[in-house]
């Protein structure tokens, strides 16, 4: 089939051909494609939140159109900087895979991938200075998520002494990780806000200052204000009022049961957390980014 329309008014579909190309270039175009589309799932949600809490719990709003530009703009340029980054990544450990005789549909080594993502890392992370704040978020999101694998890893090694390679060796890791975790953010939280501002980050600061410290001071305006105890009242005739379907009552029970999902293969013993809760439906593969950043942080 011919990919160019005759005549004088013809329209290559080439262009189009390209954007489902089973070859490298597809697949940048893809990679690209994916960034993209991921700034936008994790930006939009949080968007319409951020628009309508103010509203929600009687909080002074910012200028609504001002508002919806900032969103906008943080959006495409989420998507952007994970564009880049994906298509570099791939590119770069494609070409070690070349240097190296390996073919592009090839697994590539570990070096390979490593060196790929600490350069792609680098030129939008670091060399390249703009956005900063929402680079941090970015980093943030990953980083949590990253330092638990390494822990997972060096268990898997058999590198953690003490900590065993085993059902109850993960479960006394996930002791120590949740206790010392506590222990540490509230000690700093606590004792070095005040001696190194900034230190912990902002957001994390405000959101601690109201849970452990805005309730320190009496007042009955605080038990009535901002519309928290209607939406208590909402939240718990929704829960209690609704009748549950049962996909949604094995999803609630999933999730309550939370903490450490346990896989077994013959080969090997695999952990993951469940940071999202398994809600029993199929979302598919792709994850927005569960940690969403603080407004008052992005500017």
């Amino acid at each position: 089939v011919s990919t160019q329309s005759t005549g004088t008014g013809g329209i290559s579909m080439e262009p189009l051909r390209l954007l489902d190309n089973d070859g490298p270039l597809g697949e940048l175009l893809r990679a690209m494609r994916q960034g993209i589309f991921f700034g936008i799932e994790t930006r939009i949600p949080y968007a319409i939140t951020a628009l309508l809490r103010p509203y929600l719990f009687k909080k002074a709003p910012r200028p609504f159109l001002e508002s919806v530009r900032f969103y906008a703009d943080q959006t495409l340029k989420h998507g952007w900087v994970m564009a880049r980054i994906s298509v570099c990544f791939k590119l770069v450990e494609k070409l070690l895979m070349r240097l190296n005789g390996l073919e592009w549909s090839a697994k590539p080594a570990e070096w390979h991938t490593f060196v790929a993502g600490c350069l792609a890392g680098w030129l939008f992370m670091v060399k390249d200075g703009a956005d900063a704040n929402l680079k941090r978020q970015i980093n943030m999101a990953i980083g949590i998520r990253t330092l638990f694998s390494v822990c997972s890893y060096l268990v898997r090694k058999g590198l953690t002494p003490g900590i065993p390679h085993s059902a109850q060796g993960y479960a006394r890791g996930q002791t120590l990780w949740y206790t010392l975790l506590w222990g540490v953010v509230m000690w700093h939280w606590r004792h070095m806000t005040d001696q190194a501002p900034g230190e912990m980050d902002p957001g994390q600061v405000r959101q601690m200052d109201l849970i452990y410290k805005a309730g320190d001071a009496p007042g009955l305006d605080k038990w009535t204000g901002n519309n928290y105890l209607l939406w208590l009242a909402v939240v718990l005739g929704l829960k209690y009022g609704v009748p549950q379907l049962p996909m949604l009552r094995r999803a609630a029970s999933a999730t309550a049961a939370g903490g450490m999902k346990l896989s077994l293969s013959s080969e090997n013993l695999h952990f993951s957390m469940l940071l999202d809760g398994d809600d029993g439906l199929d979302d598919g593969d792709y994850e927005p980014e569960l940690i969403m950043p603080d407004p008052y942080d992005l500017e």
